[in-house]
């Protein structure tokens, strides 16, 4: 099966980039996983530390991408790919090929091992390089019409959390869940 893809900065300003990558967030994500994807185009338009990209195959948008950069690490806060290309390695391929042009630290969220497909996401990025934190770590709720999720934090490069978890733990809350429902 063809992997290449590309990552591309998508911007807030097209339309047509954004209803099928809206759709790839929201079939992806639980509701207490993510923010209203309006916001998120939103952040894409006003916060230079927010990045979302599009992954496309072609011309096709086959999966979203979003991270923030901090002075520490960069967080990635939503890793999607449609689910008619899932096991496609296309996944793999693109944090592979965004892993190699990183010059700090990656941190990111996933869901607790509790069934198969927690286990098997948390696989596949320990496949790709990064350690698992089995920390006491809550996803903040993003409104007040969501609530909180229980997760571990996963790294990738030089960073040890058993040293400096609180201080990352803070940073994130600040920079990435600046106005949702702290724990």
């Amino acid at each position: 099966m063809n992997t290449h893809v590309i990552l591309k900065v998508v911007s807030p300003e097209n339309p047509d980039t954004l209803s099928p990558l809206r759709d790839i967030y929201e079939s992806s994500f639980p509701a207490d996983e993510r923010r209203m994807f309006d916001s998120v185009v939103e952040i894409a338009g006003t916060n230079p530390d927010f990045t979302l990209y599009e992954v496309l195959r072609g011309n096709e948008p086959v999966g979203l991408f979003s991270t923030w950069n901090t002075d520490k690490f960069v967080f990635v806060e939503h890793f999607a790919i449609s689910e008619k290309y899932r096991g496609w390695g296309i996944g793999q391929h693109v944090i592979e090929s965004w892993l190699a042009g990183q010059t700090q630290p990656v941190v990111l969220e996933v869901e607790r091992p509790d069934d198969d497909l927690s286990r098997r996401r948390i696989a596949f990025y320990e496949r790709t390089g990064f350690r698992l934190w089995p920390v006491n770590y809550i996803q903040p709720a993003y409104s007040i019409d969501s609530n909180p999720a229980p997760m571990h934090l996963m790294t990738y490069g030089d960073i040890d959390l058993s040293g400096m978890l609180d201080e990352v733990i803070q940073l994130v809350y600040r920079k990435v869940y600046a106005g949702a429902l702290l724990p």
